[in-house]
Formats: C-alpha cells, sequence, structure tokens
C-alpha cells in the first residue's frame, strides 16, 4: 500500500482499475456541470500489484524517495524557519494523503441564474469538496486540517460538514446556496442521465472527469436574451455554431491490464452541425501515413477537413452581417485575380484531410529539429501552384517595403536533387516546403525534405509495418479512425533519461551544499527501467453517439520519457519530490 501511494503521489499529474460506479457522485447534485472523482488507493490496490507501475515504484527504492523527501521538507523547514510556513506544510501533507487514500470528489453545479442581470451572479455557482476517510485517523486528521485551514479564512463562503462517520464535505457558495447543499434536496448527479451515459461511453475508472458543457452554454444565451442588449445577429451565429451540439465531455483513466488506460468522450451526436460537424472529416487511411518512415519513434496524425473549416466561416460571417460577408467574398475574389489563381478550390481544397506531423531520425538524429510535417494532396498541381502564387507576391511586398533596408526576409526557391525547395531563411531555423510524389512536405530545415526525397523507394518500410504500430488502430475497433499517435518511448527514453539524472543530480548536489549531508540518489540505472518500457499510442474515432478516443501506456507517466531535450526530465522531477 505505501509503495503504491507513493506511485499515485508523484505521477498522477501525469494522467490518472475499474470501479463500479464514480466516487462520491452521489454527494453533487443533478445541477452539477463539473465533477472529479478519484476512486482511492484501496479500489485499485489489486490492479496495482499486478501492473507494470509496481515493478517501476519498486525500482525507485520508496524508501528513498522517503528519505530524499524528508531532506527536502528539513532544508524548506530550515531556510523558511517560520511556524506558519510549517503548520500550512504539515495541513497541506496531511490534505493530500487522506485524499488518496480513500474515495475523494469535487463538484461544481450553475443553480438558479434569475438574478444575475440584477448583479446577483454569485450565487449562481457553488460546489463541494468531499472526502471519505478509511478509518478513523485519517478522518481526525482531515478534519483538524480543514479546521485549521478554515480558521485562517474565516470570511470564506465556505461551511464545513464532518460527522462521526459518512463523508468529509467543505461546501462553498454563497450562504442559501450552502444551506440547500446541507438539506441535499432532489436527485443527484448519478440520476443525471447524461452523466450516466458519459460513463458508459468511458467506462469505470480510478480517476472520472466530467464537464457538462450543454448547461454553461444554454445558461449564457439565455442570459444575453434576458439582458436585451444583443443584437439579433448575436443569436443568429449562436445558432449557426450551435453549441449545443457539443453536449458534454467525460475522461476516465484506470489500469488497463498491467499497463494504464485513458479513455476521452465528446458527447455530440449525429446528425451533426455547426462546430460539432467538423468532427466529421474523412477518417485516416492507410495511404495517409505510407510516406512515414518505420523509423520515427513519434507519430501524430489527426483529420481536419480545412474546406468544412471555410465553409462554417461563411456561415458566420452571413449570419453576423450579409454586407460583411459580401465583402469576404469580394475580398477573396480580388486575392484570386491579383494571384492568378483560386485560393479556395486550389490551396484550400487542394490539401488533403489528414494531417500527419513525425519526428524523422534521418534529418537531424534524435532531436526535436527532426520534425516533420506531411500531407496527401488532392490536387498536388493545383496546391503547388497557388502556394507559389502566394509565396511569390509575399516576396514582393516585402521586397518593396524593404528595398531600403540592409536586410530582407524572403523565401528562396532552388532545385536540389531533383526537388524543388522553397526555403524561408532566418537565423537558426529555415522551414522548408516541397510537394512531390502527391504529398505536401514541411520540415524546419531543408535537410527535413531532402531526408524525405532519399526516402523514396527504400525498402526501409514505412510506420505501418512496424510491429508496435500495428496495436494503434485496435482500439478502434471497426470505426474509421479520426486521429492517433504513437511513441515509440523504448526508442525515445535513453536521450531523455540522461536529462533527469542531471536535473535529479542539480536538486540533490544543491540540498547537499546547503545541508552538509548527502541526498540519496532516486532514480534507478536506464537498465534497469528499460525492460519494462512499451510505446505510448492512443487513437480516436467518431461514432452517431459523438467523438472517441482511448489511450494506452506501459504504464502511468511513461509519456515523460517520451520528450526530448530534458523536457520529460524537467516536468517528472518537481512531481518526483512532490
Amino acid at each position: 500500500m505505501k509503495r503504491h501511494l507513493l506511485a499515485i503521489a508523484f505521477l498522477l499529474p501525469a494522467g490518472l482499475s475499474a470501479v463500479a460506479q464514480a466516487p462520491l457522485s452521489d454527494s453533487a447534485p443533478a445541477q452539477t456541470v463539473l465533477y472529479v472523482g478519484w476512486s482511492g488507493v484501496s479500489a485499485v490496490e489489486a490492479d496495482y500489484q499486478a501492473s507494470t507501475l509496481k515493478q517501476v515504484v519498486d525500482l525507485f527504492e520508496p524508501e528513498q524517495v522517503s528519505r530524499a523527501w524528508t531532506r527536502w521538507r528539513e532544508l524548506g523547514l530550515d531556510k523558511v524557519d517560520d511556524a506558519d510556513f510549517e503548520e500550512g506544510l504539515g495541513v497541506v501533507e496531511g490534505l493530500w494523503a487522506v485524499s488518496f487514500r480513500g474515495p475523494f470528489a469535487a463538484w461544481a453545479a450553475l443553480g438558479d441564474t434569475s438574478g444575475l442581470p440584477d448583479g446577483n451572479g454569485e450565487d449562481a455557482l457553488y460546489g463541494a469538496l468531499c472526502w471519505q476517510p478509511q478509518n478513523a485517523e485519517d478522518r481526525a486528521a482531515l478534519v483538524g486540517a480543514l479546521q485549521r485551514l478554515l480558521q485562517e479564512i474565516p470570511e470564506a463562503p465556505v461551511a464545513l460538514d464532518a460527522g462521526p462517520e459518512g463523508p468529509v464535505r467543505l461546501r462553498i457558495g454563497s450562504a442559501a446556496n450552502r444551506a440547500a447543499m446541507a438539506a441535499r434536496p432532489g436527485p443527484g448527479i448519478a440520476a443525471h442521465p447524461r452523466f450516466a451515459a458519459a460513463l458508459s461511453a468511458t467506462g469505470p475508472a480510478a480517476l472520472t472527469v466530467w464537464v457538462d458543457l450543454e448547461t454553461p452554454t444554454a445558461t449564457f444565451i439565455d442570459l444575453v436574451r434576458a439582458e436585451g442588449d444583443a443584437p439579433e445577429a448575436f443569436f443568429a451565429v449562436m445558432d449557426v455554431l450551435h453549441l449545443a451540439g457539443l453536449r458534454q465531455v467525460a475522461v476516465a483513466a484506470g489500469y488497463d491490464g498491467p499497463g494504464w488506460g485513458t479513455r476521452f468522450f465528446i458527447d455530440a451526436p449525429a446528425p451533426r452541425r455547426g462546430l460539432a460537424a467538423l468532427l466529421d472529416a474523412p477518417p485516416i487511411i492507410d495511404a495517409d501515413l505510407a510516406a512515414v518512415p518505420q523509423t520515427a519513434p513519434v507519430v501524430g496524425a489527426w483529420a481536419f477537413d480545412p474546406a468544412a473549416l471555410l465553409a462554417l466561416a461563411r456561415k458566420v460571417l452571413q449570419a453576423a452581417d450579409p454586407d460583411v460577408a459580401q465583402q469576404f467574398e469580394d475580398g477573396l475574389a480580388q486575392v484570386n485575380q491579383m494571384l492568378g489563381v483560386d485560393v479556395e478550390a486550389d490551396l484550400i481544397g487542394g490539401l488533403g484531410t489528414t494531417h500527419v506531423v513525425f519526428q524523422d531520425p534521418a534529418v537531424a538524429g534524435a532531436s526535436p529539429l527532426s520534425l516533420r510535417a506531411i500531407n496527401r494532396l488532392q490536387n498536388p498541381e493545383g496546391f503547388t501552384r497557388a502556394l507559389q502564387a502566394v509565396q511569390n507576391l509575399a516576396n514582393g511586398l516585402v521586397a518593396a517595403n524593404t528595398a531600403d533596408m540592409p536586410i530582407s526576409v524572403q523565401v528562396h526557391t532552388v532545385q536540389r536533387d531533383g526537388v524543388t525547395l522553397n526555403t524561408l531563411a532566418l537565423p537558426g531555423l529555415a522551414p522548408t516546403w516541397a510537394v512531390f510524389d502527391g504529398h505536401l512536405h514541411v520540415g524546419l530545415y531543408p535537410q527535413s525534405v531532402l531526408a524525405a526525397a532519399d526516402q523514396r523507394g527504400e525498402a526501409g518500410g514505412s510506420i505501418l509495418d512496424h510491429p508496435g504500430f500495428a496495436a494503434v488502430r485496435k482500439a478502434a475497433g471497426t470505426h474509421p479512425v479520426a486521429g492517433l499517435s504513437f511513441v515509440d518511448v523504448p526508442v525515445t527514453a535513453p536521450s531523455s533519461y540522461g536529462d533527469l539524472i542531471l536535473v535529479e543530480h542539480v536538486a540533490t548536489g544543491l540540498g547537499a551544499m546547503a545541508l552538509r549531508d548527502p541526498f540519496p540518489a532516486v532514480l534507478p540505472p536506464f537498465g534497469r527501467l528499460e525492460p519494462l518500457l512499451a510505446p505510448v499510442t492512443a487513437v480516436s474515432w467518431s461514432t452517431q453517439a459523438g467523438y472517441h478516443s482511448a489511450g494506452r501506456s506501459p504504464f502511468l507517466g511513461a509519456s515523460m520519457l517520451a520528450g526530448q531535450g530534458g523536457g520529460g526530465a524537467l516536468q517528472l522531477l518537481p512531481m518526483v519530490w512532490g
């Protein structure tokens, strides 16, 4: 249990076994618009014992972590030397521990808003923090910490419910709403049909986050209408956007076999229109990924139709002001005439609907500078012609306005190795694009595009041939894929782990110098961790009910090892100490 609590304590921010019901959901009212629930350590203990996370935590030697935290605590107390700071630190530590040992929930609700136009907005929103202590000792520690906290803020609109058994609640809101919460009138959120549907879509989990988008949106529009000052065009635009089509968002995270899974759901039922219709882009197919090399350790792809966004923008402008919409059309026609191309048909319509970004080691090795983007064009000739025309116009304008200046920034076009490179020459970076083999290739340097050209006809295969990539799309089942990500952590981790150890010893070295006593080394040698690594993957898809996403990693926090250049280390280390 101690080891599991340690794992949750320092890895929780990276992402949070199934439990039958959202924790303490019966304490939240039906008017809830935001709910966060944590099942508690005991609910996931059995899954933890069979997980890869337990093996990782064992490598960290929790006793050493505890010793390191004790040393940092001593250092902080010694340097601050303030009784209030010491008491406050004790309160935070007590609340942190109790909140993870047992179930915890936080929620916010939207009440009666009829008084908002009269300036009584503070009465509309209210909420609570709820704990279910696991034993009498935890209950006493929790209640004592909360009472000390409330003594420091006597004017705060909060009230504490702390009986000898049952949940401990901190009610937050106006006096009227705190009284209503104490009386607990009406059904709870567990009876909310949307809440139940969201949990059904994501499945039960250790951590559940739920957001009601529909109620706040409808409330906002009703309040604007009640004010009577908004023009009719405002409501016409709201109707075009149809924000009510995005009804709720739910996230669930927990153990998925020995690994860790995260599921995401946007409730946007078909037929969709407005913003929600952007979820209906054509799906990703194998041909969209065939140009990604098999050696790419990081791959992300998403389906998005820019033509659909332009069509929606047209409708918004027409609803807002027909004159402005006509000015937009006239301006677009003038641009077409100036460029000699059809911007909408050739440039926007020429783009494919699948956008892929990946890291190609053939560019600059294991570095973020190796990032490259590709798009399988629908009209390669038209797109190239349109983008070249835009580029020439921009170069002409820049040249005309910098004729008297010592330097000028332009996009230069050169032929190299049979490829037309278009490069924006800047110090440090040189963004480059080229079109060949029906694809738009974009990179941070000319080498990015040249590497792509070198890979044509090579026998190395594409990312579709990677043995670990095949598992990415399985989570979508038979549904067409709308987005995916793949991080080959066994490949990316070695370059990240060295930076992590460096950051660890910067911190421990400073601490040892200040206390004149050594800090224990916490991180294990990479060779011990390496056998536990596996790719971190995610895939998303759309159904009649809405938008779904499922992610999986070998253990909670594995994505911290995906960063290059120390990014993972800088994120993980503060959580280790915390």
